[in-house]
């Protein structure tokens, strides 16, 4: 098995030595580093060309870009590379020194498509936030794609990151698989969807071997209605969802359909209108409009047509989203001085958040 790793960076100066020293040790005859600078305007390539050479980063290449954004980097990284298997690692993202050998050892003589494992959360000051098997159950050795997805998405218990899996590179080719360009936010949840959906096979392997570290001036965190790409990478995937016609994948999508776009729609409206402050939904929605156009209102109209029982939130903000925030902001208040038990029912904000993070 020879591995090709994908490191896309834009201005990560200041935070990528820990992943390039964490990458180090699987460099060589079996592993390739093929780091994609998307346009930095900052020290981030002096950086790398030094560690190349301090580390070592053995059979490592540098590519350089003007600024595209962190899909078309990683699709840059992904045409040149030459490995059997392609692992997109972030810039501020670390591996464990033992994947190739646990990798290797899992997949044995066979070719899946997909090889996933498990990955632990850090806070931006290393603090563990989550350690994966303390939420995730193991799952089976080896799976169809459609069973990962289905794990992924109705059963919850298997949960695919973007450092978290390598995809056999001819898989990717013959499916076409690339990350959408222009969407900076999303683009890692679609791709994963959609390989999973093409896999044939996938392999687990039951240990911890990434560590996804947050911080704080990520796109994820941030104000901007950049934020609204991850809705539309969602819907994409639906639609590919329901045009095809395998009876298996249709507890899938009709899960997908209720759970997925609608959910981390309000959550990211919520998040930006909370973060601003002094912000109003009409003014935010203006600027979705300006950056999305059609957005809103194809998200309207799918509440409008949702069947069964949806959050009267929802239905409140297709009549009024002035209304709407009002009564977001009143619940809460109310939510805040209550027992537990008091508390209104339903689907809060935390649930819709914890929906939204387990992608």
């Amino acid at each position: 098995m020879f591995l090709s790793i994908v490191i896309p960076a834009f201005n990560a100066g200041t935070h990528m030595e820990d992943t390039l020293r964490s990458v180090a040790p699987l460099l060589g005859s079996a592993t390739e580093l093929v780091f994609v600078d998307d346009g930095s305007t900052d020290d981030t390539v002096v950086r790398f060309r030094d560690l190349q050479t301090k580390v070592p980063l053995a059979n490592s290449r540098l590519l350089q870009q003007a600024h595209f954004g962190v899909s078309v980097a990683r699709n840059t990284g992904l045409s040149a590379a030459t490995g059997d298997y392609v692992l997109f690692l972030d810039s501020d993202d670390w591996v464990s020194g033992e994947l190739l050998d646990a990798v290797s050892a899992s997949i044995g003589g066979c070719t899946p498509d997909v090889v996933c494992w498990g990955w632990d959360t850090l806070t931006a000051t290393g603090d563990v936030q989550r350690l994966y098997f303390d939420v995730h159950p193991v799952a089976p050795s080896e799976m169809t794609g459609v069973e990962a997805l289905r794990r992924r998405t109705v059963d919850r218990s298997l949960r695919l990151w973007t450092s978290s899996a390598a995809y056999r590179r001819r898989f990717l080719e013959n499916a076409a698989l690339q990350f959408s360009p222009g969407c900076s936010v999303g683009e890692d949840l679609e791709f994963g969807y959609l390989a999973l959906l093409h896999a044939h096979s996938v392999f687990f392997v039951p240990r911890v071997l990434a560590v996804y570290r947050k911080r704080s001036g990520s796109m994820t965190s941030s104000t901007s209605v950049e934020r609204f790409g991850s809705v539309l990478a969602l819907r994409r995937v639906l639609r590919e969802l329901e045009t095809d016609a395998r009876p298996e994948l249709k507890e899938i999508t009709e899960y997908f359909r209720r759970n997925k776009e609608l959910v981390n729609y309000f959550y990211t409206l919520e998040a930006c209108l909370r973060a601003r402050k002094a912000g109003s939904p009409t003014d935010l929605l203006h600027e979705i409009d300006g950056r999305f156009p059609s957005l809103n209102t194809e998200l309207r109209l799918a509440i409008l047509r949702s069947s069964g029982s949806i959050p009267f939130e929802w239905r409140l903000f297709s009549t009024s989203p002035m209304l709407w925030w009002i009564w977001i902001r009143i619940r809460r208040r109310i939510d805040g001085v209550l027992p537990p038990r008091l508390r209104s029912r339903g689907p809060t904000a935390e649930k819709r958040r914890a929906l939204f993070l387990a992608g």
